[in-house]
């Protein structure tokens, strides 16, 4: 598995994965086709996959 961004809660503070998040997430409804996997995507929606 090879998700975008995840979104969820972290113990780390990363200042560059927060402003690439916000990005993404403003951007994401543009995102369409192909460009789809690009969109952030919560750590429990991944994790269940992974199960």
């Amino acid at each position: 598995m090879r998700p975008s961004f995840l979104l969820g809660d972290r113990k780390e503070k990363r200042v560059g994965e927060k402003i690439g998040i916000f990005v993404f997430k403003l951007l994401s409804p543009l995102f369409l086709g192909p460009l789809k996997k690009m969109k952030p995507i919560h750590s429990a929606t991944v994790a269940k996959a992974m199960i």
